[in-house]
């Protein structure tokens, strides 16, 4: 019985451990991007954070920043048209501008990796 309660413990540490580590080498689940403003768009913006490190983005139709975790992905719904975001690079920079233009029902995509700024 001893045996037993130590090896459920140790699958479990081990679950814990697991779980909590997020491997820089592995794919970023874009299917289950979180929906943070907007969700009826009527066009969207897509920002995948690919680096180690949390990224600000800044918009310009909205009174919006957000501030996007390592090896995730969001979402936004955004007004239709002409649009920008400035994207910073925590904690000191660099910053860049993404200029792009938002359609209706599209899904516009800016990829933040090592090669972005």
């Amino acid at each position: 019985m001893k045996y037993l309660l130590n090896l459920v413990m140790l699958l479990s540490l081990l679950l814990v451990i697991n779980g909590c580590n997020k491997d820089s080498t592995s794919a970023i689940d874009e299917s289950n991007c979180e929906m943070v403003v907007n969700a009826h768009g009527p066009g969207f913006l897509k920002v995948v954070n690919e680096l180690n490190s949390q990224i600000d983005v800044d918009f310009s139709s909205i009174p919006l920043s957000a501030l996007v975790e390592p090896r995730v992905c969001e979402l936004y719904g955004l007004p239709l048209g002409d649009q920008f975001v400035m994207i910073h690079k925590r904690p000191n920079g660099p910053d860049r501008q993404v200029d792009f233009t938002i359609t209706d029902g599209n899904t516009h995509t800016i990829r933040v990796n090592d090669g972005f700024f």
